[in-house]
Parts: structure tokens; sequence; C-alpha cells
């Protein structure tokens, strides 16, 4: 999914409704998304994605590398 659609349209739609999910599979693949997303962009353009695109990933990030589940993790 990340692959054939622009970042800006892709990174709203993985945190909204991926990693607020309730389910911990949801979770796990819009981790993987993310990841791949973050591979793909690279450093450099992640972090100058812009400031609320940026600060919304880096906090659902965050919240992600709390989960009590490994592969989330």
């Amino acid at each position: 999914m990340v692959d054939h659609t622009s970042p800006l349209k892709s990174i709203p739609v993985v945190l909204t409704k991926g990693a607020a999910h309730q389910n911990a599979i949801v979770r796990t693949s819009a981790t993987r998304l993310l990841l791949r997303l973050s591979e793909r962009l690279g450093a450099e353009k992640t972090l100058g994605l812009p400031k609320d695109l940026r600060d919304k990933m880096l906090q659902a990030v965050a919240n992600l590398l709390t989960e009590g589940r490994q592969e989330t993790r």
C-alpha cells in the first residue's frame, strides 16, 4: 500500500486506522507499514514531513514501541 501511494496520503490513514486500532494484529501491520514507509523515504525526508504529520507519526511510533506485544515492538 505505502509503495503505491504518496506519503502525505498514506501516513494519515495508517496512523488513524491502524496504529490506534484495538486489535494487536492490525497495530502490528500498521507498524510494518510505517517501517516500510520510513525506510523508503529515509531519515531526512521522514523528518522533513510537515510538522503536524511528523509529530503525529513520531507520537504513534513512540506509543507502538511501548506495545505489550513483541511483534509490534
